[in-house]
């Protein structure tokens, strides 16, 4: 163990011994030890005020608050087709505030169908529900867009104003009027947490 002479208290030399050691468990109750104190690099993230989380813990919420940004790409129509049906794409956690969701065409559409992007009981909510969907997501790098009017355009997107309040209910891609037979796209969601639990995640497809 190393000892460095770093300064001098009531007139006379202190020591203090500096060597590595494990950290002990972060969120304790108690706080005595430095590295508890601190915490670990894998300590989750807390967005509240806590008298037993690690600053490694609060550092990471206040990160996250910030904004995040969570991808998921839908399964590819020609192996599996979009069927007649509300498709999950993200699930939500506690509140979220959702600031922006758009789809890039990764694979051109066919099948005349109608889609849209939203929540149990407001299906295109977060982006309205475009219409023959093959002929307007018809190329790659088509960007899917729009709460007020849906529109898709070639490498650019336009974001609504204002952001949408989330909570506790999985966002989905719903399908009407035909099945889509081929094609793929991958969304993007653009979010920040509300609640000291919010959170958004990329869902399995089903």
């Amino acid at each position: 163990m190393a000892r460095r002479r770093i300064g001098f208290v009531s007139g006379s030399p202190r020591d203090i011994s500096l060597t590595d050691a494990d950290l002990i468990a972060a969120n304790a109750t108690t706080d005595t030890d430095f590295t508890q104190t601190i915490g670990r690099k894998a300590d989750a993230a807390v967005r509240t005020t806590s008298a037993t989380a690690s600053v490694v813990a609060m550092l990471k919420g206040v990160l996250g608050a910030s904004g995040r940004i969570t991808s998921v790409q839908t399964v590819d129509g020609s192996a599996t087709a979009w069927t007649l049906a509300a498709h999950r794409l993200f699930t939500v956690t506690g509140a979220a505030a959702v600031h922006v969701i758009f789809g890039v065409v990764d694979e051109a559409l066919t099948g005349a169908a109608n889609i849209g992007v939203g929540v149990s009981g407001a299906t295109d909510a977060l982006i309205k529900t475009i219409v023959g969907a093959a002929a307007n997501l018809n190329a790659v790098n088509d960007i899917w867009i729009g709460r007020a009017s849906s529109t898709a355009s070639r490498y650019v997107g336009v974001m609504d104003a204002g952001l949408v309040v989330v909570s506790g209910v999985d966002i989905d891609l719903t399908v009407a009027a035909a099945n889509v037979t081929n094609g793929q796209i991958t969304f993007y969601a653009i979010w920040s947490p509300i609640s000291s639990d919010g959170d958004l995640a990329a869902a399995v497809w089903d």
